[in-house]
């Protein structure tokens, strides 16, 4: 019975359910202690083994089924070896060793008692059960090898037009058949009518009648398709009637039923159990993997419970989700230049489209649009330099007592120099420069009493300042009408006003009250003085900023007597 354990794995393309019937691939020199640590591993468990030790060190070849189905026979490297397991063990039954690599092998009896091997060094080696029995040399590099069972002869197909061949019952070469092909790649005979047939690096397949020694036909097998330049890598008569037979190109073309992608490399040699739809695969790896298609037929004879095993052991079905990949239509393979992936691993085909690894589409859409690409990465970093302005720790600098305006001056400029100097270093587009004073100089010992000491401050309305600074005249002169006066709001202008403004609108008229104060004199406004007291301060010219400034205590204090200032108040 086959060892099982977990749950099958199954894949359904096209409605057809596939079942991967294989264990976990374990190295010989594997720890027994660690082994036996594997009966916790979850993906371990996840196994049915069919065969014990069905694997090579290296790759495997070739693999056949001896026509009583009683032996699976594998040829495989390295070392170059063949290894005959027997079904109704499910175990092997016995391995040989080889001097060269084997191409191909034939069966020539029921069982594994009489087989040829055509191997690498143009060498067929006959063996019976006892082990070698007979070795010789062909003319030419072999690549293919045919039994016909009515003759007792053996056909090479190798690289050269001619078709070798050996009469095993007289044990030696007999007439070779001549072919129009530069070089014969695979060949087939029917156990119906006996002719032989064999393919080209041409595209053509070309019959033979073994009878007369002479090509009966040949046809361009590929052309038809729409193959052109292609050769023919696979023959194989129909069993039953024998007048059919179906050609495989190099370029693939087909209706596919089903599709099945293992994970152990490429595909060298698929064996299929007649009438049954248990398959077993050689691959470019040390696995022999196994799949079972019950749309094919049921299962064999020597594992009969296989169908009830993978309807009790099937996993849940999941849903592929494609995270990296892309889905594009053939148009948009067409747009992107990208129809040369077609038939690649690098797309895989779903539904009316292929998913493409999201890299590779990002790489050939750059190509196709390189100017939307350089927009992007523009773009790109922008957002990055305003992500790091905006996680700038910025210090709030407290302004000196003297000459306020002028300190706020240096920290305004010196802020914008600031983040020049930012861009030109992220951009690299040129060396930083300092440029105008900074807030050094408020620690300046040379002109750090300019900032403290009020005999410094600038007096920005005597004539001097203002012959110096000519436009300072003009936005200075409304200060007398801010502090002395209040505007007097028009009728339109009230009706006009939207009295549902923000907190935020104003702070912003706040803040800007210097900007409106300038253009107060070239406005047509009405003001009214604020008080008795303002109106004669603003008579005798004298400024009270610096008096209301003062605390409420100060201020008494300097009056002396508070009643005239509760009588104009109206206070009590």
């Amino acid at each position: 019975m086959a060892t099982q354990g977990g749950n099958l794995k199954s894949t359904s393309i096209n409605g057809v359910k596939v079942y991967s019937i294989s264990q976990r691939n374990l190295p010989t020199w594997l720890n027994p202690k660690k082994k036996r640590a594997l009966r916790k591993d979850p993906h371990y468990q996840q196994r049915v083994e069919l065969v014990q030790d069905l694997r090579f060190e290296t790759a495997t070849s070739r693999i056949k089924i001896t026509p009583n189905e009683e032996y699976v026979i594998a040829s495989g490297i390295y070392p170059p070896q063949v290894k005959v397991y027997e079904l109704r063990e499910l175990s092997m039954k016995f391995e040989r060793h080889f001097d060269s690599e084997i191409i191909d092998f034939q069966i020539l009896d029921d069982d594994y008692s009489k087989l040829a091997f055509l191997c690498a060094d143009r060498s067929v080696c006959l063996h019976a059960k006892y082990g070698k029995h007979y070795t010789l040399r062909i003319p030419r590099m072999g690549r293919d090898i045919e039994y016909d069972c009515w003759s007792c002869d053996l056909f090479c197909a190798a690289s050269s037009p001619d078709l070798y061949r050996i009469n095993l019952e007289k044990n030696h070469f007999i007439i070779f058949l001549a072919s129009e092909h530069r070089a014969t790649s695979f060949h087939d005979n029917s156990k119906v009518h006996g002719l032989v047939a064999c393919g080209g690096e041409d595209g053509a397949v070309e019959c033979f009648d073994p009878r007369v020694e002479s090509s009966v036909g040949r046809i361009d097998a590929v052309a038809p398709s729409g193959d052109t330049n292609h050769e023919v890598t696979a023959l194989e008569f129909d069993g039953d009637g024998g007048f059919l037979m179906a050609v495989g190109s190099s370029g693939g073309k087909g209706e596919g039923m089903t599709s099945i992608e293992p994970n152990g490399g490429a595909i060298n040699d698929i064996c299929i159990f007649s009438n049954s739809g248990l398959m077993l695969l050689a691959l470019d790896g040390s696995h022999i993997p196994s799949y079972f298609i019950p749309s094919l037929g049921p299962a064999p004879k020597w594992i009969a419970s296989l169908e009830n095993l993978t309807e009790e052991l099937e996993e849940n079905a999941q849903t592929t989700v494609y995270d990296n990949f892309k889905f594009l239509t053939k148009e948009d393979l067409e747009r992107l230049n990208m129809t040369k992936y077609i038939g690649t691993n690098h797309l895989r085909a779903y539904m009316h489209g292929f998913f493409v690894d999201y890299r590779l589409y990002q790489r050939e859409k750059a190509k196709a649009d390189p100017f939307e690409y350089e927009a992007y990465i523009e773009k790109r970093k922008q957002e990055k330099l305003e992500e790091q302005r905006a996680s700038r720790i910025t210090i709030a600098k407290k302004l000196p007592k003297v000459n306020r305006s002028l300190a706020a001056s240096i920290l305004e400029k010196e802020t914008e120099n600031e983040r020049k100097d930012a861009e030109v270093v992220e951009n690299k587009k040129g060396s930083k420069k300092n440029k105008g004073l900074g807030t050094d100089i408020f620690h300046d010992e040379r002109f750090g009493g300019m900032f403290e000491n009020k005999e410094y401050e600038i007096d920005e309305t005597s004539q001097e300042y203002l012959a110096l600074h000519p436009v300072a005249a003009t936005t200075k002169q409304p200060s007398s009408l801010v502090e002395y006066f209040d505007p007097i709001a028009e009728e339109d202008e009230d009706q006009d006003q939207d009295f549902s403004s923000s907190d935020d609108d104003i702070k912003a008229s706040k803040r800007s009250i210097s900007s409106q104060s300038s253009r107060l004199l070239f406005t047509n406004r009405l003001y009214e003085v604020k008080d008795e007291r303002h109106a004669e301060a603003f008579r005798n010219s004298v400024s009270l900023a610096e008096e209301d400034s003062l605390p409420i205590g100060e201020r008494l204090a300097s009056l002396g007597d508070v009643g005239p200032i509760l009588a104009l108040t109206g206070k009590k």
